[in-house]
């Protein structure tokens, strides 16, 4: 609020000094912002408050031809096109006219990364201190990558958008866990360990790239070769079992993953406060592998995990609210769901948070929406503790 009445000041000032230069009288200068932002970021309606037709205002203006508001409007945004600093920083970057006799004014990008600049730097940002009860606990859950894939433009917008949502409630007093949830489980590093270990050298490391044209080789040898598809079913078996070599070509996927993100992440400056939990790489889909189990017992108890017609264990809504969330495959396999269940009950009882966001891409929102009824009726978290903030595409 102080540096908004800052510039506002700094432009009625460069007005009053536009109607000196011009030999007009003194008038009061005000300042509105224009509903529709492609008319700028100020307006000053001040040249509509001369009396036009007066011979005083016609011979003191430099023998300025000044018949009507708009013609005194661009007289003045003619002189306002000069010396239009603040603090060293172009505040201005153009005026113009507008309608009868508006003067818009538009603020310059560079200013605005300055102002950027001040508020990274804590000079702007008032941080609120809270103690004892009033201190609230929130749990942001961004960026989630896949291993062994690479970070997409996607995992760069909930990198970004989630970390500026985990600074801002910091700064408004809440303790913030930041979670990065990876992608680093399922059925395609049976398919990744497959391709590693048919068309590479388990002994080496690999980039994400190699990973990348390994997986794609694995797919297009696959339309041809069927039978590829039961043998990295097979890999991701044994990797579920805990097998070691499979265990040992899952982590070298990881590890290549880690170094890529943790370039892009030390190139962005994320997390800005603190670090990810669990040691700073956040508690990703493998970590609750083993946890799954608790959830589909909890969901049987209670009577919302229901059979589908091909076998498939689902949560039915009332009513149709939404359409039915598979929990189980038919061949007991864990989807997504399952595995953010346990990802949720965990934090319940790890955390207690009182506030959950998630910063997944907007084509998710019904899928949130399932997963935050499911915990609502499960009784693990209220109305408004669970929150999906969406970044379009």
């Amino acid at each position: 609020m102080e540096k908004k009445m800052e510039i506002e000041e700094q432009i009625k000032k460069l007005i009053a000094e536009a109607l000196k230069a011009l030999e007009l009288p003194e008038v009061e200068v005000s300042l509105e912002h224009p509903q529709d932002e492609a008319h700028g970021e100020f307006s000053s309606n001040v040249a509509m408050k001369f009396k036009v037709k007066s011979e005083e205002l016609k011979t003191t203006t430099q023998n300025l031809k000044l018949d009507n508001p708009r013609q005194i409007a661009e007289a003045i945004a003619d002189k306002l096109q000069k010396g239009q600093t603040l603090e060293g920083q172009t505040l201005v970057e153009r005026v113009e006219v507008a309608g009868p006799g508006f003067i818009n004014f538009y603020l310059s990008d560079e200013y605005y990364l300055s102002m950027l600049g001040e508020i990274s730097n804590g000079r702007l940002l008032k941080r609120v201190e809270r103690d004892g009860e009033s201190k609230k606990r929130a749990i942001v859950e961004y960026s989630s990558p896949n291993i062994a894939k690479p970070f997409t433009i996607g995992h760069l917008r909930s990198t970004i958008i989630g970390d500026a949502i985990a600074n801002v409630l910091e700064a408004n007093g809440w303790e913030v866990l930041r979670d990065n949830h990876l992608g680093d489980w399922g059925t395609q590093f049976g398919k990744q360990i497959c391709a590693i270990k048919m068309w590479g050298d388990a002994s080496r490391d690999y980039t994400v790239k190699e990973l990348v044209e390994l997986y794609v080789r694995f797919h297009k040898e696959a339309e041809e070769q069927p039978e590829l598809e039961d043998q990295a079913r097979e890999w991701f078996k044994k990797l579920e079992d805990g097998e070691a070599q499979a265990r040992e070509l899952w982590q070298k996927c990881i590890e290549a993953s880690w170094q890529e993100f943790s370039r892009i992440y030390q190139t962005l400056g994320v997390p800005t406060h603190g670090e990810f939990q669990n040691n700073g790489r956040g508690y990703g889909e493998s970590f609750f592998e083993d946890k799954m189990g608790a959830v589909i017992g909890e969901l049987t108890e209670k009577g919302l995990l229901k059979e589908g017609e091909e076998g498939a264990k689902l949560v039915f809504f009332p009513d149709d609210k939404y359409p039915p969330a598979m929990i189980l495959k038919k061949d007991g396999s864990t989807l997504y769901h399952t595995r953010d269940l346990a990802t949720d009950k965990f934090r319940k009882a790890m955390f207690y948070p009182d506030l959950i966001v998630n910063e997944v891409g907007a084509e998710q929102k019904l899928y949130f929406e399932q997963l935050f009824e499911m915990e609502r009726v499960l009784g693990w978290y209220q109305a408004g503790q669970r929150v999906h903030l969406g970044h379009g595409r």
